[in-house]
């Protein structure tokens, strides 16, 4: 995922591994540059109900709900809602495609679609233009790819990027720190 401008410019780079199930587990690092500020970096590991965390500091179980939240809402329903939510419900079909080795159907929202999800408030980015497309799995229906851009004639611009890769692989296993 990266997401760059709106209010506080800058580069946010989330990676890592999803593991939907049997047993929904999350590994993944948020590294953040870019703004002008020192560079960050969170990584977060969840699995069993059991959270750790890093900041800086090493990789240590915390029972801290924030950590825990943080993991669940990068869980790709948590993060943007079922393909059938009302937002993606009412896109517009462009064409049917691969993405990232999946059959998908590509989406694209109308201006009045993108300006109801509030993006310019979201981003702090008003007066922008924006661009909003899903790509949806033929098969399962989950979202494979999301990009939501957007710019002013001042030359601002912002950007959420998510993209889910390598699905079903078999290197995708979260394992207890």
């Amino acid at each position: 995922m990266i997401s760059k401008g709106g209010a506080n410019p800058g580069e946010f780079l989330c990676e890592g591994v999803v593991v939907l199930g049997p047993s929904p587990a999350v590994d993944v690092t948020v590294r953040q540059s870019g703004d002008g500020t020192p560079d960050a970096t969170l990584h977060v590991v969840r699995k069993d109900g059991t959270t750790w965390a890093d900041s800086g500091s090493g990789l240590a179980e915390t029972t801290d709900p924030a950590a825990g939240a943080a993991a669940d809402y990068l869980l790709p329903a948590a993060l943007f809602g079922a393909a059938d939510n009302s937002y993606v419900a009412r896109m517009t079909t462009v064409r049917e495609e691969q993405q990232n080795g999946i059959a998908a159907v590509h989406l694209v929202a109308s201006p009045e679609l993108v300006e109801e999800n509030g993006a310019g408030q979201q981003f702090g980015l008003r007066d922008a233009t924006w661009t909003w497309d899903v790509w949806v799995a033929k098969e399962g229906g989950y979202i494979v790819r999301y990009e939501l851009l957007g710019s002013t004639l001042a030359g601002a611009t912002a950007s959420l990027v998510v993209d889910l890769t390598e699905i079903n692989s078999a290197a995708n296993v979260v394992s207890t720190p």
